[in-house]
């Protein structure tokens, strides 16, 4: 059962589906213009790639994904569509699932209009989150207080304590044919007298995706209860304590 707290630590929420083959620049720009009437603010963007060649001693750089970023006038609710991917993301303060999804299967049937059918080739939601911690400057913090999930340091005692740290564990999963990959790290609190660990949760599916939009959505809705099972097993009760609070 999800679990809702009053304090979600939810800083960005995002459901992506990506598609083959790639699109045209221009499908791209008409849906650009399509979805700028409810998202007015836009820029373009490009993902390069660099591809080096040791033996022949050349490097090539090639944009592999024109496209725009769209935002609504407070930059909360983010659009993203490029030659191969769209994308819905919800920034803080985060609305609830229902409304994140809700736009994005709006949007979506926007994009497949424009379209037409495209093969889904990826589908995936990642939730990252930000625990802020109430520590004043030069108190200790033990992540093992608020995480389950953290880095062991020897016993040795060569590295006595951590100031800083981030990891990454990713796994597949049969339960939903997928990869999970999470990310947790030490970052800059943004509050003051604070300090903050961040808890990145990516979960996506890249085979055997279900192609039409009542089964797409509700496998999306799966790969959310599973995110919010992990999420809960990666967390203690202090960090209960502070979403609650």
């Amino acid at each position: 059962m999800t679990r809702q707290y009053k304090r979600a630590p939810i800083t960005e929420a995002v459901i992506e589906i990506r598609i083959e083959p790639a699109l045209p620049d221009a499908v791209v720009d008409q849906l650009h213009r399509k979805l700028k009437t409810s998202y007015p603010l836009s820029k373009r963007t490009a993902k390069v790639g660099v591809h080096v060649n040791i033996e022949e001693k050349q490097t090539k750089i090639e944009a592999e994904e024109k496209g725009y970023r769209l935002s609504n006038t407070d930059g909360t609710d983010v659009v993203v569509v490029t030659s191969s991917a769209f994308s819905h993301s919800r920034l803080a303060p985060y609305l609830g699932w229902e409304q994140l999804r809700g736009l994005a299967e709006e949007e979506w049937q926007t994009w497949k209009r424009a379209v037409g059918y495209k093969k889904i080739s990826r589908i995936g939601v990642r939730f990252i989150n930000r625990i802020d911690i109430p520590a004043k400057r030069g108190s200790k913090v033990l992540i093992e207080d608020y995480l389950r999930l953290y880095p062991q340091v020897p016993e040795n005692g060569s590295i006595p304590s951590l100031n800083h740290y981030t990891m990454q564990v990713a796994a597949e999963v049969t339960e939903i044919e997928g990869i999970i990959v999470v990310n947790s790290g030490s970052v800059a609190s943004p509050l003051v007298d604070h300090s903050s660990f961040v808890l990145d949760l990516d979960i996506s599916r890249q085979t055997n995706i279900p192609q039409n939009d009542k089964d797409l959505w509700a496998f999306v809705e799966t790969i959310r209860s599973f995110k919010n099972s992990v999420f809960e097993m990666c967390i203690t009760d202090k960090s209960r304590e502070i979403f609650d609070s």
